[in-house]
């Protein structure tokens, strides 16, 4: 039995819900046994990497070991030895910020790539790229300052204590009887708190706040539930809707946790520490709860967590230091004051940092980027993008099918977005830009008439093929999820794509079931190529292709599902004219599709059926010139004169012109040419009783 308790695209997928389990468990043993509060959020941000992930939770524990290591060093060590005073309150947590920061820099920058690789070449079968590094911004040094507080070995094993319980309760009773999900665990965290290499800035302004901060509370006593919250909030200014999000719904939280206590039950009691936070978070997450249920019913088409606080516990810690000082202005504005004065810093900081660093790669004018050596093809984009399909099967059995390091990974991001940037401002600059750093990352990129296509330079990583329309109709970006687990879906989405000339179109390419963990599934995995395409170029609208199976001889309608609003540039009557009959739907398709879940564009599902898919495909066929035969001829005949007129396109004994076909051919050959005729031949004599 499942209960549905939790509203969809609101917490059924959220790390929240798992963080409020965890702060039950803490509170628990606080109250009860007097263990240690710090780093309320890491048991319940640690499961969900535990479920699914268990390799970085490891590296998560080692590097907050070193951290908790490196600061007693310094604060027993080398702090005495120079006369200096002893390292408390918001000094010791900064430092075990700086250091937590300087820890996660080496490890997944340079010590964790390089143990892989060398387990790789001796022997050891293990994807490193995909396991082995760290997940938050913070995560780190909340889970050594709870060790410090508590001395390493005591911390530990109460930092077992709190994620074991926790782990049990949402293993055991939440996912199995509840509709609670985290089968995407890439979309459940914050972009910024999965590679530390990639959000350089993120860091900079994130220090630098916690620095001003711990200066402000020292200087004046200004007070904000810990430099966290200042921090955090300065991470926000690139978003201000974000910022006064969190904001108003912090005030909605003290609002109801002051008319919370003024209940006789909770007036008989000391409501202070863990019990304070505990029943204020719970009252955010009922809100959050409620919020959920009402957009479902009242406004489907909007994304409930899009309307939650950044963070997990930052609007909590805002409103319960608002109860406890009883000045919500003062508060508000000292937190919104100081991560002003961070983020200016930061500014600072980082502007100085790109004098005194030059940027890797100058300027397009002295160095000619990839694309330029290429001359433009000219093939339409179907027969270009149909032709590169055959390589997708070359990842089938290859040992670096996706196999990407975090700047590989970087790489890719910058140059699409460079090369969107260029779409819409034409400079070569621009131009030379994404192609050099698409090339870093190990891809190349291909002019097909007003194409940019990008694909794998290694096609057995199987990364797949991406294409930017540089005079597009609109804003649509068309996705192919599934394109060798779903014949025809491939073929009949290029079709669809060049003729709407739509703005990009994006493919896997690999097969679903690739990697028995699930992560060659891009619909659920969020390092990998497709899902970084799909972040820059899918922010104004989205529509999947995909295929549906049906009975023999059925011609199902073609199915348009909409989450919640109707992507720009997807016409169901113009759909229907290339597909046939067009069944559209609003609301989520009962299917399991974090990418879908995590979007917060409009975005729609076009499912087609074998018959839908070959009237796209034939659009191909009906611009071909082919010749007209009025007479009756036999096949073997008509097949023996068509081999006859090409017969220099097979190479003759002896001539040298023989290419052995690679693996990946000869699984194309198999899986698009010869298993499809065996069903047809075997299927031959029911259909042709059945017309």
């Amino acid at each position: 039995m499942m209960l549905p308790i939790f509203p969809a695209q609101a917490l059924d997928s959220s790390v929240l819900t798992t963080v409020w389990i965890g702060l039950c468990v803490i509170t628990f043993f606080n109250l009860r046994f007097g263990t240690t509060v710090a780093g309320l959020v890491v048991p319940g941000y640690l499961v969900p990497l535990l479920l699914v992930k268990p390799t970085s939770v490891a590296v998560i524990w080692t590097e907050a070991v070193v951290t908790y290591l490196l600061a007693r060093l310094l604060a027993d060590y080398l702090m005495r030895r120079t006369g200096s005073c002893t390292m408390f309150g918001r000094d010791r947590f900064f430092a075990l910020l700086l250091i937590s920061v300087l820890v996660r820099t080496v490890f997944d920058g340079f010590l964790l790539p390089w143990a892989g690789s060398w387990l790789s070449a001796n022997g050891v079968a293990f994807d490193y790229h995909n396991n082995l590094y760290s997940f938050g911004l913070v995560i780190i040094a909340l889970t050594a300052n709870q060790m410090w507080n508590a001395g390493m070995v005591r911390g530990i094993g109460v930092f077992v204590l709190y994620v074991g319980l926790t782990f049990a309760i949402v293993r055991g009773l939440l996912i199995p009887y509840t509709n609670f999900d985290i089968a995407g665990l890439g979309f459940l965290y914050e972009g910024l708190a999965t590679d530390i290499l990639a959000s350089p800035k993120a860091y900079l302004i994130l220090l630098s706040t916690a620095f001003i901060a711990s200066r402000m509370n020292l200087v004046y006593g200004w007070e904000f539930s810990g430099i966290l919250i200042p921090a955090l909030l300065a991470l926000q200014w690139f978003q201000p809707t974000k910022l006064l999000i969190s904001l108003v719904e912090a005030g909605i939280i003290f609002s109801i946790g002051h008319a919370a206590l003024q209940l006789p039950m909770f007036r008989r009691m000391n409501m202070e520490g863990s019990r304070l936070m505990l029943l204020f978070f719970t009252c955010g997450y009922l809100y959050k709860l409620a919020l959920g249920y009402a957009l479902e019913l009242f406004a489907p088409s909007i994304k409930a967590s899009d309307y939650f606080a950044f963070g997990y516990l930052l609007s909590t810690l805002i409103a319960v230091k608002m109860h406890q000082k009883q000045i919500t202005w003062q508060i508000t504005r000292t937190t919104v004051q100081t991560s002003v004065m961070g983020l200016a810093l930061a500014s600072v900081a980082g502007y100085a940092l790109v004098l005194l660093v030059p940027p890797h790669a100058a300027s397009a004018a002295a160095q000619p980027g990839v694309l330029q050596a290429r001359a433009p093809s000219a093939a339409t984009l179907a027969q270009a993008l149909t032709d590169r399909k055959r390589h997708f099967y070359e990842s089938d059995r290859s040992p670096v099918a996706l196999q990407y390091s975090a700047p590989q990974l970087q790489q890719f991001g910058d140059g699409v977005r460079a090369l969107l940037r260029y779409r819409d401002d034409p400079r070569p600059a621009l131009l030379g830009s994404g192609a050099q750093s698409l090339d870093r990352g190990g891809f190349v990129v291909e002019r097909v008439r007003d194409w940019l296509v990008v694909r794998d330079r290694d096609a057995r990583r199987g990364s797949g093929l991406y294409a930017i329309n540089l005079h597009p109709r609109d804003r649509l970006a068309v996705e192919v999820p599934a394109p060798i687990d779903e014949p025809g879906v491939f073929e009949a989405a290029a079709q669809l794509v060049q003729a709407d000339g739509h703005a990009t179109f994006a493919s896997a390419g690999t097969r679903r079931d690739l990697q028995p963990n699930g992560d060659a599934n891009v619909l659920r995995n969020a390092e990998l190529p497709f899902a970084i395409f799909h972040a820059a170029a899918g922010a104004e609208g989205v529509l999947q292709v995909r295929g549906q199976t049906s009975k023999l001889g059925e011609d199902p309608p073609a199915q348009l599902w909409v989450q919640r609003e109707m992507p720009g540039g997807v016409d169901p009557a113009r759909l229907a004219r290339f597909t046939g009959p067009v069944n559209t739907r609003f609301g989520r398709r009962p299917s399991v599709n974090p990418l879908r879940d995590a979007s917060t564009a409009p975005l729609a599902e076009l499912l087609l059926g074998r018959p839908a898919r070959l009237r796209l495909i034939a659009r191909a066929l009906q611009s071909t010139r082919a010749t007209r035969i009025d007479q009756i001829q036999r096949v073997d005949g008509f097949l023996y004169a068509w081999l006859v007129q090409r017969r220099d396109a097979i190479a003759s004994a002896g001539s040298g012109r023989y290419q052995p076909p690679a693996l990946g051919d000869l699984l194309y050959l198999q899986a698009e040419v010869i298993e499809p005729l065996q069903t047809l031949a075997s299927t031959w004599r029911v259909r042709r009783d059945e017309d």
